[in-house]
């Protein structure tokens, strides 16, 4: 998790990981669903 957050932080491409657990590959859904 940690390790993910670090990531969204930075404004990097949606990477496979976060394609498989986020469909839309979008920053702001992973940021919406930390926060």
């Amino acid at each position: 998790m940690a390790r993910s957050c670090l990531r969204d932080e930075k404004p990097i491409k949606p990477t496979r990981l976060q394609r498989m657990h986020f469909p839309q590959g979008l920053p702001v859904s992973i940021k919406g669903n930390i926060a």
